[in-house]
């Protein structure tokens, strides 16, 4: 069975409407989170964190699987998900974003990382930033539905 989002929370960027519910149905009820502002070229101007938890300590597969869209041309789309022994975001995907909805699965190599001990919390984020000029100051990112596979 899927198990989708606990919580979230827009680390970069702004919220501008939708809510956890706007992540459970690929129903085009999107959660919209506009572009903010950073200090550095290298960051991510929309950064979105999802929580989670396992309904197992220990896993032998497991998915992470987001559909994403952007408001405009130009944009990449990055997917991590954290590993709880290294304790960092660890790059899973990097792609170009689409304007029509898009579905990213990513397949960590060992899924037991992205599990935390004890309480069998996940986390993963979605991050957008221009791959090149962009003309435009505003722009958005629209996340339709978000979830994670988690097998014995």
């Amino acid at each position: 069975a899927p198990v989708f989002p606990t919580s979230f929370s827009v680390f970069r960027g702004a919220l501008v409407n939708g809510n956890l519910s706007s992540l459970i149905l690929s129903d085009d009820a999107y959660l919209n989170v506009r572009n903010g502002v950073t200090a550095l070229r290298s960051e991510s101007p929309i950064t979105v964190r999802f929580d989670a938890t396992s309904p197992t300590a220990a896993t032998s597969l497991m998915r992470f699987t987001i559909e994403n869209k952007v408001t405009i041309t130009g944009l990449g789309q990055r997917v991590d998900m954290f590993d709880y022994v290294q304790g960092r975001f660890v790059e899973q995907d990097s792609s170009p974003a689409s304007t029509t909805d898009m579905v990213v699965t990513v397949v960590p190599a060992n899924p037991n990382d992205y599990i935390e001990a004890g309480t069998l919390a996940m986390r993963s984020q979605l991050r957008v930033r221009p791959d090149g000029p962009v003309f435009t100051n505003t722009w958005h990112s629209l996340m339709d539905q978000v979830w994670w596979d988690v097998e014995p």
